[in-house]
Order: C-alpha cells, then structure tokens, then sequence
C-alpha cells in the first residue's frame, strides 16, 4: 500500500526546529509520528501543518516539502500560554 504526501520522507529539522524541540520537550519520534500520521490543518504548494492529538490540545509542526526530503521549519505545542 503506497502513501501519498510526507509519509516516510527523511526529515531535515532547521535550527529553529531544534531549538523549539529541546524547549518543548518534544522528542524526533513524536516529529515523526505527526508527520506519518497527524492530522492535515493546511496544505499550500510546498508547506503542510499536521497535528497530533486533539485541536487546541495537541502537538503541530509545519513542514517543508521536497523531492527527496522533508524540512520541519518549526513544532507548536498547543494550548501553553
């Protein structure tokens, strides 16, 4: 069974990524599970934002769609203030 979009594409994580990611507390795997299997909020040309978990709850990252490999520009944790 083929899946069509991001599905499995290798991930390239920006500085910025990284640094949320370490501030957030939020790990590669869970990056990896939004992108496989979270939930489509937009997609435009080559950007798409997934989340993973319940709206306003959940854990969203934008990423950046190419060829070959799939940049995450940045991960949002919902619901902090």
């Amino acid at each position: 069974m083929s899946k069509k979009g991001i599905f499995g594409k290798p991930l390239d994580y920006s500085k910025h990524a990284r640094d949320r990611m370490r501030e957030l507390g939020i790990s590669e795997e869970e990056v990896e599970k939004i992108r496989d299997f979270g939930s489509i909020v937009s997609s435009v040309k080559n950007k798409e934002v997934k989340r993973l978990g319940k709206k306003r709850k959940g854990i969203k990252a934008v990423f950046l769609k190419f060829k070959n490999t799939v940049k995450v520009k940045t991960v949002i944790r919902e619901g902090m203030v």
